[in-house]
């Protein structure tokens, strides 16, 4: 089961075998019309097609198709993001370049952290730090990983 993220709805649900109606009708006029003339090279296809899809266009606007989807309140959600402060993030990668602490730095910093600001748009966002004890922070500059 996936998350539904986005659907089109028809409001006017009455016009819908209208509109089908229509369709067909204007389609099978349209196809004798060509025919009378004697419509069948590339540009008299073409502009078949454009009327066709202006038609249809047409048609489902008649259908009032409104595009819904499911946002979580700003706000209304808490979400949490914690940060290891203790001292074994100071140990370095494989490669002996970086530390875990200078990518979990690099992770949080203020105003590189877009993944963050786009979080705290949907969600009350609350950032703490853990080592012996937890603490809420305002700001990650107070990670020290003693």
């Amino acid at each position: 089961m996936g998350a539904e993220l986005a659907a089109i709805i028809f409001t006017a649900r009455a016009w819908l075998i209208g509109a089908g109606m229509a369709f067909v009708i204007t389609l099978v006029l349209l196809i004798q019309g060509y025919r009378r003339v004697g419509g069948t090279g590339l540009s008299a296809r073409c502009a078949m097609l454009l009327k066709v899809v202006g038609i249809v266009i047409l048609l489902l606007c008649l259908c009032e198709p409104l595009w819904v989807g499911q946002v979580a309140k700003t706000g209304a959600n808490y979400l949490v993001v914690m940060a290891d402060n203790s001292r074994s993030k100071t140990i370095q990668d494989q490669s002996g370049r970086l530390s875990r602490s200078d990518t979990v730095k690099a992770l949080l910093e203020e105003g590189k952290s877009e993944w963050l600001t786009d979080l705290a748009q949907d969600f009350s966002v609350r950032q703490y730090r853990f080592d012996s004890q937890v603490k809420r922070v305002e700001d990650w500059a107070e990670l020290d990983f003693a």
